[in-house]
């Protein structure tokens, strides 16, 4: 089973102070003169704890939010050079400072609302901890609230907050928050004028959304209307832009999608055409060289599904090999990485057969799963994943326990998918041919039943213009003729003849 593709996650301005915005260079230096170098760091929070005495001033003894914003930026800009968290860290605390020491009608007010949402999405993005994600969100919110409509600085506000609930809605999967970043994402396009040199970067954020309820809700306008923003903003791109790659990227992940709906190739040879674009003009220290080593992995595995050229799979494998590697053990996008990687190990073995692709496969699976929370809307596709495996293992060995575990876990995987969910006709139709393997095991009937009942909820659930939809009829056709050679009931084989037709007759149609 394929993971979803993971696009590259949106950047956007951090914007300086309204009133002489100091350049990065002047902002550290100026921190650094006021004592910034002599600041402590709690070892195990990373915690500042004497900002507020270095921002005290020696005129009135009192402490200055400005300076304190200054320090933020200082902190941010060293960040952003050293990826350093501790630096991180201290910036918050910083732009918490300046939030509470500034009164609610200073113009600068919402800046460093707007500053503290950044530093605390970012510290969200590297460690994954929902609560960082909350406060972001509560902080741009505040900024968006103290802001005039005619501000121009609004529109930036607006895009970050769409951005942060766009982040919230793949972590927790509330469609709400979903359709309050499309609405947010439209409104801010509309703001902002055809030769402003922000559009592109706007245009992303909208597509990205876009391209969400996409794969939420399977609505093909859509994937078109994301592929079309994403178009958009590429071509609006100076080819010298260091923001073209994440751009280039995000445009290959709308080109998947949209061959992973309809099944035309030539999709999938442009998705694979700027994922290696995007691949190149990103430099080897980029922290996003990972994610987009990950995306051209899926595509060259889903071109090897289709093509069957081992030369592409062994293209993905050594891909999802170096993601791994490049991502540090820490970071909560690891387990998406080890998931890719196992499937790439998992296909090798399908088509070579080596047993020690399907221990790999099996061994990552499981790390991928425990990597994962809970609460983490892409566990039902990983414990989907892990039991694939399982049954591979059982068909190879024949170990009745490899299919009783893949059972369970693909029983939770389909527990834990929304109703809603366009993934749900994928892992129903999975869960019925592990009901159908353990029947033609054990010979007992409630599993056919249960197989049957199950592939026919697949199939009610799959689009008419679903490429997957004839291996589903499929499938329900192979349970309909097992069900007849059990019991002996024509109407089963004539339910199962039936079902034959609608799977060849589909690519006629």
């Amino acid at each position: 089973m394929e993971q979803p593709l993971e696009v590259s996650r949106p950047d956007f301005p951090v914007t300086d102070q309204a009133n002489t915005p100091p350049s990065p260079v002047d902002a550290l230096q100026y921190a650094i003169s006021s004592g910034l170098s002599s600041l402590q760091f709690s070892g195990e929070a990373g915690k500042v704890t004497s900002i507020r005495t270095v921002h005290t001033s020696q005129f009135t003894k009192q402490p200055d939010a400005q300076n304190f914003a200054r320090t933020g930026n200082a902190l941010l800009s060293r960040h952003e050079h050293s990826r350093n968290f501790d630096d991180l860290r201290g910036a918050i605390t910083a732009f918490q400072d300046a939030v509470q020491l500034t009164p609610d009608y200073d113009p600068n007010k919402p800046d460093y609302w707007n500053d503290l949402g950044h530093c605390l999405y970012q510290l969200f993005h590297r460690f994954g901890k929902l609560d960082h994600l909350q406060s972001s969100i509560v902080a741009l919110r505040n900024a968006i609230q103290l802001t005039p409509d005619d501000n121009p600085r609004l529109p930036f506000w607006l895009r970050n907050l769409a951005v942060f609930l766009n982040a919230r809605f793949h972590r927790l999967g509330k469609l709400k928050d979903l359709d309050s970043a499309l609405k947010t994402n439209r409104r801010v396009v509309e703001l902002t004028p055809g030769d402003d040199p922000e559009l592109p970067r706007r245009l992303i954020t909208l597509a990205l959304s876009l391209l969400a309820r996409f794969n939420r809700l399977g609505e093909l306008k859509d994937l078109q209307s994301a592929l079309e923003t994403d178009r958009r903003a590429v071509d609006l791109t100076p080819g010298d832009d260091p923001e073209l790659p994440q751009r280039l990227s995000n445009l290959a992940v709308s080109f998947e999608a949209r061959f992973n709906r309809l099944g035309e190739l030539k999709d999938l040879e442009s998705a694979l055409e700027t994922h290696r674009r995007a691949v190149e003009l990103t430099p080897g220290d980029d922290p996003d060289l990972p994610w987009r080593l990950s995306n051209l992995a899926v595509s060259l595995r889903a071109r090897f599904n289709r093509l069957g050229s081992l030369k592409d799979l062994e293209s993905a494998l050594e891909t999802d090999r170096r993601a791994v590697e490049l991502t540090p053990c820490d970071d909560p996008k690891l387990a998406w990485r080890l998931s890719n990687l196992a499937v790439s190990f998992e296909a090798r073995f399908n088509r070579l057969g080596e047993l020690k692709d399907l221990e790999s496969a099996l061994e990552t699976h499981r790390r991928a799963v425990e990597l994962t929370p809970d609460d983490d809307p892409e566990l039902p596709q990983r414990l989907s994943n892990l039991a694939i495996s399982l049954l591979a293992r059982f068909n190879r060995l024949g170990e009745l326990k490899d299919l009783d575990s893949a059972l369970e876990t693909d029983r939770r995987a389909v527990k834990l998918t929304r109703g809603d969910d366009p993934e749900l006709p994928r892992r129903l139709s999975n869960f019925a041919v592990f009901l159908l393997t353990r029947f033609e095991r054990l010979g007992e009937l409630k599993d056919l039943e249960s197989a049957l009942e199950t592939d026919r909820r697949a199939v009610r659930l799959t689009p008419d213009d679903d490429p997957d939809l004839p291996r589903r009829l499929s499938i329900l056709a192979v349970s309909w003729r097992a069900r007849f050679n059990r019991l002996g009931e024509l109407k089963d084989f004539e339910s199962a003849l039936e079902t034959d037709r609608r799977a060849v007759n589909f690519h006629g149609d």
